[in-house]
């Protein structure tokens, strides 16, 4: 449960994946509006029946409950806890600047969001350089639209910048595991500041979770799955790992080429394996423990098989 400094009278729950960025967005918002509320991790692989009732269109999170209402789809959310919660407001009073938040809100799910996910992060080849373009030619609009501002709201956090956020939280780790560098500091200056005064936002900031990067992750999950092809030495009974975190805040842990699989690590202890070639979780497990404050951790491999 995230606590915060206002007392909840109402019930707020926030239906969310551990990877989720449309999720990520509610919790911005919900912690920038100091509103306190109730967060339910769902497993995606296995749905719960209360989303499923409470999203039966999408069946997908993000999904906000407020005392018994339902609000799906995150941008949609989004203008609900602005509209109920008046402080520190996300649109700004004047209806063309809330008009131009909407479009470039909407600008960044239909655009910039498809052209990197799925035309450069899941495509090889050919067809990754025609969406490294499109991804360019997308990120040149929103450089231009930043350009002399702190923020796309101004000199604070608005709507724009949350649904633009995950390019401040998620991009580096795209960019680490194509190789490839879309938001240069010499291409895009605007653009880059801003990702780094979003993630440096005290609120925005603290919501980072402090995750696993170790290569045996990936190897254990690639031995779950393909049992023939690879092996992992053991100790005795008990094969473990020391695990140490290396980079706080990344999602993605890291990735085999040779097998396209991705390995993810979140703060709700699960870590999960995705198949890029079939674009699906292939392996979840919840036998991760975070203990002491340099972020070591110990991952029994044994227990998890």
């Amino acid at each position: 449960m995230d606590k915060m400094k206002y007392s909840m009278a109402e019930e707020i729950k926030v239906f969310r994946s551990w990877s989720s960025r449309f999720a990520l967005r509610i919790i911005w918002a919900l912690k920038l509006k100091g509103v306190e509320f109730d967060t339910v991790y769902e497993d995606l692989t296995n749905k719960s029946p209360l989303l499923l009732q409470y999203n039966p269109i999408h069946k997908k999170v993000p999904v906000l409950v407020h005392n018994g209402k339902v609000i799906c789809e995150s941008l949609v959310i989004l203008e609900y806890i602005d509209e109920t919660w008046k402080q520190n407001p996300l649109l700004p009073e004047d209806p063309h600047q809330q008009a131009n938040a909407r479009f470039w809100a909407k600008f960044g799910d239909d655009k910039v969001l498809q052209s990197i996910w799925g035309g450069v992060f899941l495509k090889e080849g050919k067809e990754q350089e025609e969406g490294v373009a499109a991804s360019m030619e997308n990120l040149k609009y929103l450089e231009e639209e930043i350009r002399r501002k702190k923020f796309f709201g101004g000199e604070t956090i608005g709507l724009a910048d949350i649904a633009l956020g995950w390019l401040a939280h998620y991009l580096d780790i795209f960019e680490e595991i194509v190789g490839l560098k879309l938001i240069d500091q010499e291409k895009f200056p605007s653009l880059a500041a801003w990702k780094q005064e979003f993630a440096n936002a005290p609120i925005i900031h603290r919501s980072k979770s402090p995750l696993i990067v170790d290569p045996a992750i990936v190897s254990f999950l690639l031995l779950k799955q393909y049992r023939d092809q690879l092996e992992i030495p053991l100790n005795g009974q008990t094969p473990e790992f020391q695990l140490r975190t290396q980079s706080p805040g990344l999602n993605v842990v890291c990735r085999s080429k040779l097998h396209g699989l991705v390995v993810c690590g979140g703060g709700d202890g699960a870590v999960e394996c995705f198949d890029m070639r079939t674009k699906s979780s292939i392996g979840r497990i919840n036998a991760v423990e975070h203990g002491g404050d340099n972020n070591e951790v110990t991952l029994s491999l044994y227990s998890c098989i």
